[in-house]
């Protein structure tokens, strides 16, 4: 483990990190050794944010065609 931070910490990698990016990791990395469902369970909250991002965009396009602006 001690080489591995060596190693992330050599590249700058944790330093570009930001704060709460830095904080999911760390917690996804000591979590990861109790309970890798959590992860799962937050990659499954991620894909529905993302989910609902498009559903709102499509209807929102849909709308923007059904109701011109212009009429």
């Amino acid at each position: 483990m001690r080489d591995a931070n060596a190693h992330l910490s050599g590249n700058g990698v944790l330093a570009k990190m930001s704060y709460s990016r830095l904080r999911l990791f760390i917690i996804f990395v000591v979590v990861d050794a109790y309970d890798s469902s959590l992860m799962e369970a937050y990659a499954n909250l991620e894909a529905y944010r993302l989910v609902k991002t498009i559903r709102c965009s499509m209807s929102r396009a849909e709308t923007e065609r059904n109701y011109p602006l212009g009429s």
